[in-house]
């Protein structure tokens, strides 16, 4: 098992990520000598759980238009409470 330590990790994100995708071999993140985290390999079983975790978006959605679809809720339910107290500003 690879190890690296936080820093080296931070300067490298890229390579240790692809170093872990095609050896399919874990890494061990260290902090101050100490084993903080592991980066491992998604096997073939996790991609399915992985992919039902966003079961929830419509079909041909992508995670952005869910993301601004809920900004956008939130920034009508402020609207709404301002309005309940009187004050009918512009929140754009």
């Amino acid at each position: 098992m690879k190890k690296v330590n936080v820093y080296e990790l931070r300067k490298n994100i890229k390579a240790v990520l692809e170093g872990v995708y095609i050896l399919k071999e874990p890494v061990v993140v260290y902090k101050y000598d100490k084993p903080i985290a592991t980066i491992q390999p998604i096997d073939d079983s996790q991609k399915e759980s992985f992919e039902n975790f966003f079961g929830f978006l419509k079909e041909g959605e992508s995670g952005v238009e869910y993301e601004d679809k809920i900004r956008r809720n939130a920034k009508e339910i402020k609207r709404a409470k301002l309005a309940r107290k009187g004050k009918y500003e512009d929140l754009s």
